[in-house]
């Protein structure tokens, strides 16, 4: 408390000095984050790279790869089934033509008019998904050797998510500040001497500025202390007080 109402009497300026002590703060974590263990750095090193190569064989071709192989794996599981449930849908629309029979039981029979067109519509539609669901059930190919790669592949993605992250976005997340972290430490000893460099630099800087604080200080405290006097001796000798033995105040100092 005294320093700062000296401070503020002299009006020092404590900006620069602050700024450099918080840059040397900010090269002390730098320097301490580099690793300074040379055994600790080369784990870490083998580590990281161990993981990369991971990551990199894995070859994770989108975020939602996840969903895509799921899919895949739902079709072939059951690749005969659903070619067979597809061919027997397409048999059961185009098989009885009711909606046909139908058309031509309205035709020409005015009060009908509406209905007809709503019939034939339907059979329009009716006909469309009865040649998609032919394509769709053609398109199934049972392929065991492919559900068995899709069931690898999802295993594999698992794994990965289970070592580097919730999602496989986290993975990829993962993998790129790895990276930023392997060259840190390949960088390491030309990054150490930069900082090390730095903070001799700012090191010194911190000191002068100090230096002229202490001074400005200095310069300052006499005339704070004259100040304080003063005003003190304005404020002096107190009121007496009626009764010596009632007056439980501060008893004044003489000089």
């Amino acid at each position: 408390m005294q320093r700062d109402a000296l401070d503020r009497f002299g009006g020092v300026d404590l900006a620069d000095l602050t700024r450099a002590r918080q840059r040397l703060d900010e090269i002390e974590v730098a320097l301490a984050a580099l690793g300074g263990d040379e055994r600790a750095r080369a784990r870490e090193l083998d580590l990281l790279r161990y993981q990369l190569d991971e990551i990199a064989a894995a070859a994770v071709s989108h975020p939602d790869e996840e969903d895509a192989l799921e899919q895949e794996d739902d079709l072939l599981a059951d690749a005969e089934g659903h070619r067979d449930a597809g061919e027997r849908a397409y048999r059961a629309l185009t098989g009885d033509d009711a909606v046909g029979r139908a058309i031509a039981a309205l035709s020409g029979r005015r009060p009908f008019d509406g209905l007809s067109a709503r019939a034939r519509a339907v059979a329009a539609e009716l006909g469309e998904v009865a040649s998609d669901l032919r394509h769709a059930a053609e398109s199934v190919v049972v392929d065991p050797e492919r559900l068995d790669a899709v069931r690898a592949r999802r295993r594999l993605l698992v794994d990965l998510r289970r070592k580097y992250g919730e999602q496989l976005s986290d993975v990829l997340e993962f993998e790129n500040q790895a990276k930023a972290r392997l060259a840190e430490l390949e960088q390491h000893g030309e990054r150490a001497r930069a900082l090390e460099s730095e903070r001799a630099m700012v090191g010194a800087e911190a000191a002068r500025r100090a230096a002229a604080v202490a001074a400005a200080r200095r310069a300052a405290a006499p005339g704070l202390a004259a100040a304080v006097q003063e005003r003190y001796c304005r404020t002096w000798p107190w009121p007496a007080p009626a009764s010596r033995s009632t007056y439980e105040g501060p008893i004044p100092r003489t000089r």
